[in-house]
């Protein structure tokens, strides 16, 4: 099993572009893929090629302009973060992990994404390895 962070508001995967020339990945989405390769590793993440349960919980803070009793509902998980990103687009930075912390995503046969509110932003992603 492995489990690492990824810190800050978590980001979604960004589409491809295309300028009319050539077909390329914005900055954003490239940065955002080196900080999920970096943290899988640095949680000793190394490629299997066995069946994956995958689990991600992304963190959003709650607005500032909630009251205090919103707030405290926020931090309790009686209300939940429905604002973008959408979680399927969270989920798909898990291709920055193809060669990381797995050969390829398709052996992800089991992926569950939550989205809550936490004191502190960011990403938790935990790998657990199945028999095959």
């Amino acid at each position: 099993m492995i489990q690492f962070s990824v810190p800050g508001k978590p980001q979604p995967w960004r589409r491809s572009r295309t300028n009319g020339k050539r077909h390329f990945t914005d900055a954003k989405t490239v940065a955002n893929q080196q900080v999920w390769a970096w943290a899988a590793k640095a949680a000793g993440a190394r490629p299997v090629a066995s069946p994956l349960r995958v689990m991600i919980v992304a963190r959003f803070t709650p607005p500032k302009r909630a009251s205090k009793a919103d707030r405290a509902r926020m931090l309790a998980n009686y209300t939940h973060p429905i604002a973008r990103p959408d979680a399927d687009n969270i989920a798909k930075n898990l291709d920055a992990l193809n060669g990381v912390a797995f050969v390829d995503d398709s052996q992800i046969v089991s992926l569950n994404v939550a989205k809550i509110y936490a004191l502190e932003a960011g990403v938790d992603v935990t790998i657990v390895e199945l028999s095959a």
